[in-house]
């Protein structure tokens, strides 16, 4: 059962890398939001691209998220940001309290 289940996961995967490359050559990666493009070959073009793209794109629904947590826990670098969650879990305040800043700091440092 074992060997069924690993070969069965390295084909996924392996399917999953030959999807990527085949987008990664041929794909024009393209906002929906503003209509900024990425085509192949550019030095933007790549898996992370529209990650990136969306700290700058001011139509897209998760830069104004961004910028509205940035705005409640008042720091935007990762250092910045780690500095802040080490000081909330060191305040006297309540746990709830301390949770909902932790989780926005977590969320802006996955996106940072």
């Amino acid at each position: 059962m074992n060997e069924i289940i690993e070969r069965l996961t390295k084909e996924r995967d392996e399917a999953r890398e030959w999807v990527n490359r085949l987008q990664k050559e041929t794909q024009t990666l393209t906002c929906v939001y503003c209509g900024m493009e990425y085509p192949p070959g550019s030095p933007t073009h790549g898996a992370n691209v529209l990650t990136n793209h969306i700290k700058v794109c001011e139509k897209h629904p998760m830069f104004k998220m961004r910028k509205a947590l940035i705005g409640l826990v008042g720091a935007e670098s990762i250092n910045e940001l780690k500095g802040m969650e080490f000081a909330i879990r060191t305040l006297p305040a309540p746990d709830v309290d301390k949770i909902a800043i932790i989780n926005a700091i977590n969320v802006l440092l996955e996106t940072a």
